[in-house]
């Protein structure tokens, strides 16, 4: 039997990072398949948003305590509690308190396999570790950010698993085990079709890879063209404003027509007053569950080229677009130039002005797309997987 452990300071509880809501569902799954899963991590999230959420949690428990216990279907956490949200200000003392919890649970849990990421000194000192003890090591890759770099998983993982053919792809060769494609897992909800008659777009957690340079400039197109359309945006890293500084514009470039709501727990309900999703990432965007949830909700999807993104959109070609070319300024920021948005705000004018053919639309998305038939793809997936592991 596998008695897994996921061993890594980023919280379960980020709601406001795709990869976290990942890793919970893969971990959720690998023990509903007779694994025994448990995990350790701390307060570290992306933003405070998922910093607070994860101390609301253990707050609940043993209010004193560094360490907290909590039950997760099915998966026991082991949680520590952070005098800060971002991972690089760990103090020494949390590192030496995370890293004597993780190997106590790995000796009491007896685990053969661990499941994490990232190329920090804690991380390595843990990873190195886990090697010396025979254990084998998951790498969960889900972004760019290690291409060209030099860490200990690049060359130590017993194996890695992605999300989409194009991150396996942009890492076959420079990684040196083998890499698994794990298609991704959605929360369960009732399907919807999208057939409301309202007037609003969304984009979730723009930055500066992930499309606000971008949302910049369509949104003055569509304030334009199209005055009673709105952009929902949600910044549930609460950084929309710091990278707009750093990328020279000011507050006033944000158009009357984008309304700005902080983190959001439950996206379904979010979903439902939408009409589009944008995801106008500028960088390789290994394998979106923006896109995946939308498509459950039989929204269609506004995108570039980049990444997993054309694997995941599929058939609907008509909502996939040329990334603009781009440039590196001088703080190394991806930029782009020479946006000729015309094609895309074309497409954008076309399903909010046919009511019929976006009704017909949505009902062809949600039925290729709905969330039941992707979790059984998931699931198939990752019984394979199982197998392999086992005789890795």
């Amino acid at each position: 039997m596998l008695n897994i452990l996921y061993a890594n300071p980023y919280s379960l509880f980020d709601n406001t990072s795709g990869s976290s809501k990942s890793i919970r569902l893969i971990l959720k799954n690998f023990a509903h398949l007779d694994c025994n899963v448990s995990a350790i991590f701390s307060c570290v999230s992306y933003g405070r948003a998922g910093y607070l959420k994860t101390k609301e949690l253990i707050n609940k428990s043993e209010r004193n305590s560094v360490i907290h216990n909590i039950n997760l279907e099915k998966i026991q956490c082991t949680i520590l509690k952070t005098s800060h949200w971002d991972r690089r200000k760990l103090t020494l003392d949390e590192q030496r308190i995370f890293y004597k919890e993780t190997i106590s649970l790995i000796s009491k849990n007896k685990i053969n396999l661990i499941i994490s990421w990232g190329n920090l000194k804690l991380e390595e000192s843990l990873f190195k570790e886990v090697k010396r003890l025979g254990i084998k090591l998951c790498f969960y890759l889900v972004n760019p950010n290690y291409l060209g770099e030099e860490f200990y998983l690049k060359d130590n993982a017993d194996f890695t698993i992605t999300d989409s053919y194009a991150t396996k792809k942009l890492y076959e060769n420079f990684i040196k085990n083998k890499i698994y494609v794990l298609p991704k897992c959605l929360e369960e909800h009732a399907n919807q079709t999208n057939i409301n008659k309202s007037k609003s777009c969304l984009i979730v957690n723009p930055s500066i890879n992930k499309g606000l340079e971008p949302l910049i400039y369509l949104s003055k197109r569509i304030q334009e063209s199209l005055p009673e359309v709105k952009i929902w945006c949600i910044d549930g890293r609460e950084q929309i404003y710091d990278d707009l500084k750093y990328l020279g514009y000011k507050a006033c470039d944000i158009t009357a027509n984008i309304k700005i709501f902080p983190a959001c727990n439950d996206m379904n309900s979010i979903y439902k007053h939408v009409k589009i999703v944008f995801l106008l990432s500028i960088w390789h965007e290994s394998g979106s569950r923006v896109i995946q949830e939308s498509y459950s909700n039989g929204i269609p999807v506004i995108c570039f080229n980049t990444g997993g993104n054309k694997e995941f959109i599929g058939e609907n070609i008509n909502d996939i677009f040329k990334i603009p070319d781009l440039y590196k300024d001088k703080n190394n920021r991806l930029r782009m130039k020479n946006w000729d948005n015309q094609k895309m705000f074309e497409r954008i004018s076309y399903l909010f002005e046919n009511d019929k053919s976006y009704e017909s639309y949505s009902q062809e998305i949600l039925k290729k797309h709905n969330h039941e038939k992707k979790n059984k793809e998931f699931k198939e997936a990752l019984s394979k997987l199982i197998l392999t592991i086992k005789n890795i």
